[in-house]
This record gives C-alpha cells, structure tokens and sequence, in this order.
C-alpha cells in the first residue's frame, strides 16, 4: 500500500465508479489509494463461466454513447476483447405480462398487433396529444410524468421495466427532470412527447442532418468483469479494507482511518473521493458534515438481483 504521507487522493468503494475514477487520477500523475470493504472489487459487476455459459451477476452489457468509453478501453488494452451486440438480435426486447413472454413492440405496426398493451391503453395513447403540459417548476416523478401522459399499463409494462434496467430503482422516487432531462425537455419546449418527436423529426428533415444511430451495447469476451478486473489491475487497490472515520485537518487534507487485513490503518491524502453507497458515505460524513450524513442515509436503494446467461 501506499505511504500515506505521499497520497494525493484516496478512493473509497472499488466498484465501477470508484475504478474509473482512481484510473483517471492516476492517469494524471497523482498518488492515488482505493479502498474497498468486499474481497474483490467490481462491485455489482460479476462474470461467472460455467457448463459452457457465461453468467452475468449484475449489468449484462454497457452503452458506447461517449467517446470516453472507447477511450478508456484503449488506455487499458481491452480493444481486442470488445464484443458488440447484434444489431439484428438487439432489437428484439421481451416482456412478461399475466405470464405470457411477450415481444416488446419495435414499431407502430407491432404496436397496434402486441397484446403487451390493451386496446384501451392503444386508443389512450392518442390523449397524450392533449394532456396538458406539467409544471417546470415542479420535481415531477418519473411514474408520475408518464402516468399522466401516456397511462398506467405504460408505465408497468413499458417504463418500469426500462427504468428498473438502467437504475434499479423505483420510478416513483426518480426524478424525470435528473434521470431522463430530454423527455422532461420535449413536453417543456414542445408541448408533449408526440408532438417534441414530431417537431425534432421535421427540424432534422429541413436542416439536413444525418439521423442519429443508435449507440451500441457491448460487452468482452469473458463478459463485464473484464472491464473492472483490467481497472483493479491499474491501480493500488486493497481489497477486506474499510474505511470506518474521516478526520478533516485543520491545514488541510483529511486522515481516514480503515481497517484492513493487517490491522488498523490511518491514511494521511489531500483529496477524498467516496465511490460507495449513499449510507455508506453518509456514515463517513456524520461526524463532520451531519446535514448531508442525514440526506445521504435517506436515499433508498431497490433491492434488485439481476442475473444473465449467454
């Protein structure tokens, strides 16, 4: 481990997060340390191969949708093992309604013919047309947003779902305006999410732009463990480590004293970057910063198991 008279930044939690950014501090120059409680770090993020399977135990794939992404492949030497998905099976989403395995619709044909929504759900989606236009103002829910324009079975069989995929949470207790700023835009400038799609399609139409494409999922051979392995494998990392107190100095910097594998530890850095759960940061704040401890314990989190087999 790193002396800790000589750090420059400690990281707290090896998940993705706490990896991408103790990469990019080190990347820099800086004298960094992660921290992590678990055994190994990853995080959520778990690849298991077995009888022929590739099992993913948390998020099956990322999203190229920043040139950050293939930066950050290159700089660990991960081009090789890249793995696209199919851009003709990657359309292909299913559902689950009153126990049936349903197709998701990928078009105003399929929509009209799935059973996946009722007729009733078909004919409403033509209100949103006229539903009035939310306060901007107002700190609207995801739920909320799309059960006043678009109806309830769209949000249980349509955004819940999408929702719970990307976050893993409840969309009653997200922020439209924070989570997905681009619908929250369309029905502000727009006047609702038909009509935004409408007036963006004839924008593009008349200023000649190329359609956009669609970014691409990937993941890596031996799935999206390889990812954060090559990352742990790129900085100084101690795993069975726990960050337990922080002591701010009075010059500056902090002392953050851990327990690890050896004993107790006190790490002397300059900079402290909390890469963990919301009440695991906020128990490291309470001491010292109670009002943001008190915010940070309350944020809940979805318990949510997600498990993928290729």
């Amino acid at each position: 481990m790193t002396e800790p008279s000589a750090l420059d930044a400690v990281v707290v939690g090896a998940g993705l997060t706490g990896l991408c950014a103790a990469h990019g501090l080190v990347r820099a120059g800086l004298r960094v340390q992660v921290l992590e409680a678990a055994p190994r770090a990853g995080g959520v993020i778990g690849s298991v191969a077995r009888d022929g399977f590739l099992y993913e135990a948390g998020p099956n794939s990322g999203l190229d949708n920043t040139p950050e992404i293939g930066e950050l492949i290159d700089a660990l030497g991960l081009r090789p093992r890249l793995r696209y998905a199919s851009a003709a099976s990657a359309k292909n989403r299913y559902l689950v309604r009153g126990g049936r395995v349903l197709a998701a619709p990928s078009g105003p044909g399929s929509f009209l013919s799935t059973p996946l929504f009722s007729a009733g759900a078909k004919l409403g989606l033509l209100r949103e047309l006229l539903a009035p236009r939310g306060d901007a103002a107002a700190d609207e829910s995801v739920a909320s947003f799309v059960r006043r324009r678009l109806g309830p079975e769209f949000l249980d069989y349509a955004v819940d779902p999408l929702v719970g995929g990307i976050y893993a949470a409840d969309p009653e207790r997200i922020s439209l305006a924070a989570a997905f700023p681009a619908l929250h835009a369309l029905e502000q400038q727009h006047g609702g999410l038909l009509r935004g799609a409408i007036a963006s399609a004839r924008e593009r139409r008349r200023s000649g732009a190329p359609k956009r494409q669609p970014p691409q999922s990937f993941s890596f051979d031996g799935g999206m463990q390889v990812l954060t392995d090559a990352l742990a494998a790129a900085v100084p990392l101690a795993t069975d480590t726990t960050a337990l107190r922080l002591a701010p100095q009075p010059g500056g910097g902090f002392v953050l004293h851990a327990q690890g594998p050896g004993g107790a530890l006190a790490l002397r850095t300059r900079h402290l970057v909390l890469a963990t759960p919301a009440d695991t940061a906020g128990a490291l704040l309470r001491e010292h910063q109670p009002a943001a401890a008190e915010a940070l314990s309350a944020i809940d989190y979805a318990p949510v198991a997600c498990v993928a087999s290729a």
